[in-house]
Parts: C-alpha cells; sequence; structure tokens
C-alpha cells in the first residue's frame, strides 16, 4: 500500500544518474582552461588512449583527477605547473559523482617556485643531517643484549587497521619489546603536534608514525613544517612508516628510519631480534669453549 503512493521507485544508479545531469554548471559542455600542479599517478596503466593521473591546485592540497592522452602524458614533467585546455567529465563513482578533466592541449608550462614553505622544509632537513640520524637496528641489538625491552609507540589512525600487519610482521619478536598503540587523528595538525609533544615527555625509545598509504591529498599533512619542527625536537627515535613506497614525504627524511609498509617494519624488527639472538647465543658458545681451553 505505502509504495503505492510514489510514483516511481528508482535504483540507487538511477538515483545518481539523475542528480549527475541535474547538477548543471556555466562550465557544462565547453572547453575551458584549467592551471594546477601536475602529479602522475604512480603504477598508472593507459585506459584507451588516456592516463588517469592529478592536478594539485598551486594554493592549496585539494587536487582534481585529469585524463591525459597518452601521446601528451609523455610531455609533462611531474611536480610542474602547467595551463591546460579541456573539458569536464562527470562520471558516477560507487556512492559518488566524480568530476575529471579532461586534457585536450598543453597551453603553457611554468616553473614551479620555491615556495617559503618549502624553504622551511629544506631547512628541517638541515638540521636533521646536522643533529644526526639515530641507528634503530644498534638500538634493538643493545636492548636484546642488555635484556631489557625496548619501549615503542606505535601511532596509527583512529579507525586505521595497519596494527594487524605490523604485528604479522613482528610475530613472536613482540615479546621482545614493550610496545603501545595510540590512537589519533592522522588528519589533524593540531592532534599530531600536541601527541608527539606529549611522547616528547613520557618514556618511551621509539616513537613510529605508522600509516597504511593513501591518497596524494591525504599524505600531504605528512609535509607539514610545523609538524617536522616537533619532529626534531623528539628524544625518542622517530620512525615513519607510511604505506608508500616512492615520493618521500618531509617525514620520512626526518626520520631516523623510514619503513614503506607496516609489515616491514614489524619484520624488520623480528629479523634483527633474530640476528642478535643468533649473535648472543654465538658469543655465548664461544666463551664456554674459551672456558674449556682454560680448565
Amino acid at each position: 500500500q505505502l509504495v503505492r503512493e510514489f510514483q516511481s521507485i528508482y535504483s540507487p544508479t538511477t538515483i545518481l544518474g539523475v542528480y549527475a545531469n541535474a547538477i548543471k554548471t556555466p562550465a557544462d559542455n565547453k572547453i575551458i582552461l584549467a592551471k594546477g600542479e601536475y602529479h602522475a599517478s604512480l603504477n598508472a596503466r593507459e585506459y584507451g588512449g588516456y592516463y588517469y593521473d592529478d592536478l594539485k591546485s598551486t594554493y592549496d592540497n585539494r587536487f582534481l583527477k585529469i585524463k591525459v592522452p597518452a601521446l601528451l602524458r609523455s610531455q609533462l614533467d611531474d611536480s610542474m605547473i602547467y595551463l591546460f585546455k579541456g573539458y569536464v567529465e562527470k562520471r558516477i563513482s560507487n556512492s559518488s559523482i566524480d568530476l575529471i578533466f579532461v586534457v585536450d592541449e598543453i597551453l603553457q608550462k611554468e616553473e614551479n617556485p620555491i615556495s617559503d614553505e618549502d624553504l622551511k622544509r629544506f631547512e628541517i632537513i638541515q638540521k636533521k643531517v646536522t643533529k644526526g640520524y639515530k641507528d634503530l637496528q644498534s638500538l634493538v641489538k643493545d636492548s636484546i643484549f642488555n635484556n631489557k625491552l625496548l619501549k615503542i609507540a606505535n601511532i596509527y589512525g583512529t579507525t586505521g587497521i595497519v596494527n594487524k600487519d605490523f604485528e604479522a610482521g613482528i610475530g613472536e619478536a613482540k615479546a621482545r619489546f614493550s610496545t603501545s598503540e595510540c590512537r589519533l587523528n592522522l588528519s589533524s595538525k593540531n592532534d599530531i603536534i600536541n601527541k608527539i609533544r606529549a611522547f616528547n615527555t613520557a618514556d618511551y625509545d621509539v616513537i613510529a608514525l605508522v600509516r597504511g598509504g593513501g591518497d596524494k591529498s591525504s599524505m600531504e599533512i605528512f609535509n607539514d613544517p610545523d609538524i617536522g619542527e616537533e619532529i626534531l625536537k623528539l628524544k625518542p627515535l622517530f620512525v615513519t612508516a607510511l604505506g608508500h613506497v616512492v615520493n618521500d614525504s618531509l617525514l620520512d627524511k626526518i626520520a631516523d628510519k623510514k619503513f614503506h609498509l607496516p609489515h616491514d617494519y614489524g619484520n624488520t624488527l623480528k629479523v634483527w631480534v633474530d640476528e642478535a639472538v643468533a649473535e648472543q647465543a654465538k658469543s655465548k658458545s664461544l666463551f664456554i669453549d674459551q672456558v674449556k681451553k682454560m680448565t
């Protein structure tokens, strides 16, 4: 009875299609100009003669997906500013309506000016080089030799599940450490800075920032120079495992040890523990042999 009161019943696909067609702007069905910083997508593949990359606003960290013809893409340099001619496509993707700028022509290439933030990042890296990088492997092995539990705090996103990747990597070697989990909004600059400051007065040997990757816009916070400044003040050794293989962030560059993936981070600790235990056993064996020879 209730259904009869309505004229039509729509599927989710139909609802999205109706709204996509209902959204009208002055840019619809027109050739327009778009200017921004070009970023080639990692491991991108050609689809129908096109590549899908990103165009970043030069004034903030917003990204727009762009569709670039294969012939034009070979002329583009990553992280450079371009003026493109093209048009906008509206695409239905799962439960959202996506905008894609289709590149028709490259009109201009501009030199990417060095911003105040870029200069600050460079200064932070120079400060870290001067201060020096701590050796995580030596710290782990020394803790095994001295029968001490290394105190590690792993910072994860509020709803992240990459702690399971770390646990799988470290396995039974976890018993050789005293590990703590800290949940944090990793998109909040203030939350990250406040937590780093709190850790600087806490009793930890290692602080690790652990995440499972993400799109360029969500990773941009790890390039923030203010967060970098706080990291430089850390007394504990600092580790990153941010889930991306290329394009190191500022925090990766000033970390005492960088891992590509959370699993790599855990597994490397396990390998170092195994090596230290084997070295310790070998040293004891040699010592016993020497004592036997003396008696």
